[in-house]
């Protein structure tokens, strides 16, 4: 995605039912990004590697919550 997960999660958060997840496909700057977010949110996350990609991962967010 080509906006900082700090204002994805913002989008996401609309749409996620209690208990749902978003998938997401990050780049190489993820980890700042999650840094940024926690700052303003609360979530799980799960990393997956992209097979097709070294500098992108695959996140899955859960139990995301405004701080």
């Amino acid at each position: 995605a080509r906006a900082p997960c700090r204002k994805l999660f913002g989008f996401v958060s609309r749409h996620l039912k209690p208990g749902g997840r978003a998938v997401l496909l990050k780049g190489e700057a993820l980890q700042e990004e999650l840094k940024e977010a926690r700052e303003e949110w609360a979530f799980s996350l799960i990393e997956h590697p992209s097979t097709t990609n070294t500098r992108a991962t695959f996140i899955e967010v859960q139990d995301l919550r405004r701080v």
